[in-house]
C-alpha cells in the first residue's frame, strides 16, 4: 500500500480526516483534526499543515472506521472486486508490496518483501527465486485454523490463477505466448522459482501490484474447504470477523501477523454508505474519521470545522487520473482506427477547464492555495517515465493535447471524407459486379 494508506491507518485514522476529491490531476489536500504546524512558505495558505511523524507517541488499540460506497459481489481476489481494492491489502498478502514512503508519497515503483522475505534474479535474469517468510501464518479461521504458510499454498494459488484469474493472460505463458512466466515451481517448503520467457524489467512490480485481478496468495484449501467468494482467509494484518451485505464489515487485528509492530488499531469497521450526502453528514458529525469529500465541499467543511488541519499532497499521489481508452471493434467498425479521429477527440478536450471546474481550482486559489496541475498523457502520470505534454521534451505530438476546436473539426472532416470515399468505392464495386452478372445472364 502507499505511504498515505499507511499514514491514514496508523496516524490520521485516530482523527477526523478527509481527502480532496475531484479532478484527475490537480494538487490535493488531506484534512485532520489535530497535530502539525501551519506554514506560509511560497505564498501557500496558512491553513496548510506540515506533516509530522508521531509514531513514537502512537499506542496500540482503539477502533477505526472507513466507509465504502457500494457493496461487493464477492471476495475473490483473482476477479474484479472494485469496492475492496483499496482495502484488501489489510486482509491479504502478496509476494511483494509497494514500499511505503516517509512523510510523502512512495518512491516510484520501489518494492519490499511481503509474504516473501527476499528474492534474487539469476545472472541471466531468466529466473527469479523467492524465499517465503518462515513466520507467516494464515488467519485462524476454519478450515485453515492459523497454520503456517508454505510453498504448497503458492502452487495451489498459481494453479487456480492460471485457470480462472482475471489477468492470467498477463502472467502465464501457457495462456498467452507473450506473457512472461513460463513456470512456477517449489523446490522446498520455503522456496519459489519463477522461470521467465525473457528478462522482464517489470516482474517485481507485477508481483507487488495491489489491485484485484492480479496474482495473490490464497490457502490451498481455497474452493476445497471454504468458499473464496463468500469469505476471506489471508495472511494480512487484519482478519475479517463479520460481514453483513449492504451494511458493512468488521475486521480484527491479526495477532499472528508476521510484522509484530503493526497494525495499531485493534478493530476496523467498514460501513457501506451508498449516498454521498449521508457519508458527508456522518463525517461532519464525527461518526467517520475519514471520508472522500468532494473538492467543492472541502473549503466549506474546513470553515465549519476549524479544528481540521489540511495537509498537502503531491499531484501524482493525490489522484489516479482520468484518461480516454479508444475501442477497437472488429472488421474496421471502430472510427478510432483512424488516428485523426483520436487526435481530434484529444484536441476537443479543454484540459485546463476540466481541472478548473471539477477541481474547483479558482476557489482554492482565492483562499491562498497554490494548486499544481498536470495533464494526463498517453504514458504514466508522474514518475521518471512521464513526459509532460506541455513540456519541450514531449515532441511534435504535444500539439494534439492542446485545446483546438478548429483543428479538431478539420481532422474529423478529413477522416469523414476518406470514410465516405471508401464507402462509395465499395458500393461501386458491388454495383459493377451486379451489373456484369446481369448482362451475362
Amino acid at each position: 500500500m502507499s505511504y498515505w494508506d499507511t499514514y491514514r491507518s496508523s496516524r490520521i485514522g485516530r482523527r477526523r480526516a478527509l481527502a480532496l476529491g475531484g479532478s484527475a490531476a490537480i494538487g490535493a489536500g488531506l484534512l485532520a483534526a489535530c497535530g502539525g504546524e501551519s506554514t506560509d512558505d511560497g505564498g501557500q495558505s496558512k491553513q496548510v499543515t506540515q506533516p509530522e511523524d508521531t509514531t513514537a507517541q502512537a499506542k496500540r488499540g482503539g477502533t477505526q472506521r472507513w466507509a465504502i460506497d457500494e457493496d461487493t459481489a464477492h471476495f475473490d481476489i483473482f476477479l474484479q472486486n472494485s469496492p475492496l481494492t483499496s482495502f484488501k491489502n489489510h486482509l491479504h498478502s502478496k509476494f511483494l508490496r509497494m514500499k511505503p514512503g516517509y512523510k510523502g508519497p512512495q518512491e516510484f515503483l520501489e518494492v519490499e518483501g511481503d509474504a516473501a522475505e527476499s528474492w534474487e534474479y539469476a545472472p541471466d535474469l531468466m529466473q527469479l527465486t523467492l524465499k517465503l517468510r518462515p513466520n507467516a501464518k494464515w488467519h485462524n479461521k476454519p478450515p485453515v485454523n492459523g497454520r503456517a504458510f508454505d510453498s504448497s499454498d503458492v502452487m495451489a494459488s498459481w494453479d487456480r490463477f492460471r485457470r480462472m484469474g482475471l489477468l492470467r493472460a498477463a502472467y502465464s505463458n501457457e495462456v498467452n505466448a507473450d506473457a512472461p512466466i513460463l513456470s512456477m515451481t517449489a523446490p522446498d517448503g520455503r522456496t519459489i522459482v519463477i522461470k521467465l520467457k525473457e528478462p522482464t524489467i517489470y516482474m517485481l512490480h507485477v508481483l507487488a501490484n495491489p489491485l484485484n485481478g492480479h496474482f495473490g496468495l490464497l490457502p490451498k484449501e481455497a474452493d476445497n474447504g471454504y468458499d473464496v467468494r463468500r469469505g476471506i482467509i489471508g495472511l494480512g494484518p487484519y482478519v475479517m470477523e463479520s460481514y453483513e451485505q449492504s451494511s458493512g464489515m468488521v475486521w480484527k487485528r491479526n495477532p499472528d501477523y508476521w510484522e509484530k509492530d503493526t497494525p495499531y488499531f485493534d478493530t476496523i469497521e467498514v460501513p457501506i454508505i451508498t449516498e454521498y450526502a449521508t457519508g458527508l453528514s456522518q463525517f461532519r458529525a464525527g461518526a467517520l474519521p475519514y471520508f472522500d469529500v468532494r473538492s467543492h465541499d472541502i473549503l466549506a467543511t474546513k470553515k465549519d470545522i476549524p479544528e481540521l488541519l489540511m495537509y498537502e499532497r503531491p499531484t501524482p499521489a493525490a489522484f489516479p487520473g482520468s484518461g480516454i481508452a479508444f475501442g477497437w471493434q472488429p472488421h474496421g467498425q471502430s472510427p478510432y482506427r483512424d488516428e485523426r479521429v483520436r487526435q481530434a477527440v484529444s484536441m476537443a478536450i479543454d484540459r485546463d477547464l476540466y481541472l478548473d471546474v471539477l477541481g474547483d481550482r479558482e476557489a482554492y486559489e482565492r483562499e491562498g492555495f497554490t494548486i499544481d496541475t498536470m495533464w494526463t498523457s498517453a504514458g504514466l502520470r508522474g514518475g521518471p517515465f512521464w513526459l509532460d505534454p506541455k513540456g519541450s521534451e514531449f515532441g511534435a505530438n504535444a500539439k494534439y493535447y492542446k485545446h483546438d476546436i478548429a483543428e479538431a473539426k478539420r481532422l474529423m472532416a478529413a477522416a469523414a471524407t476518406l470514410t465516405a470515399s471508401t464507402s462509395f468505392l465499395t458500393s461501386g464495386r458491388s454495383t459493377g459486379r451486379a451489373s456484369r452478372k446481369s448482362r451475362t445472364t
